[in-house]
């Protein structure tokens, strides 16, 4: 019974939007809980861990777009957990492609301008001081949004579509 009070108590804790103090390394379902520290390891004990991977290309001004894939984790039946994401900058360098990896934690929030329905996931690197995403999620992709929560006023498509399902 003292250990699910504990499992209890650290779930409450670590789902209240504090930063995880890690970054998430060669994440797949069978070695996330090897990543991270043991607190979380007995949060994500408490169920099934859920990846998905998004991934398209976008435009891109500087380049001639760039590759986005993000690797979502949670625990199922949640709406927060950790996160991986490769950027690719297609012929960024002299010809050649750059890719940037970040990882971070990522959290559900509700509402954008003009549509209080909508459900926005937030993406906050590990890094101090690192950058935050926001993609509004529906049941087969997320598009980015601005800064404001707005989708771009382009015609250009900003969408990446669901490429992996829950395991």
């Amino acid at each position: 019974m003292k250990n699910v009070i504990i499992a209890l108590s650290i779930f409450l804790f670590t789902s209240c939007g504090c930063v995880w103090e890690t970054t998430v390394k060669d994440i797949t379902t069978n070695t996330i809980l090897d990543s991270l520290p043991q607190y979380q390891r007995t949060e994500l004990r408490l169920g099934k861990v859920e990846k998905r991977v998004y991934q398209d290309t976008v435009p891109a001004a500087s380049c001639p777009g760039m590759i986005y894939k993000f690797t979502v984790y949670n625990l199922a039946d949640t709406v927060n957990g950790v996160y991986e994401m490769d950027l690719t900058y297609i012929e960024a360098e002299n010809g050649e492609d750059k890719l940037f990896k970040s990882s971070g934690r990522w959290s559900q929030i509700c509402g954008m301008p003009n549509d209080s329905t909508a459900t926005i996931y937030r993406f906050v690197e590990f890094e101090k001081g690192g950058d935050t995403l926001n993609l509004q999620y529906n049941e087969k992709s997320l598009t980015l949004l601005n800064s404001t929560l707005e989708p771009s006023n382009s015609t250009l498509n900003y969408t990446l579509p669901l490429v992996s399902k829950p395991e």
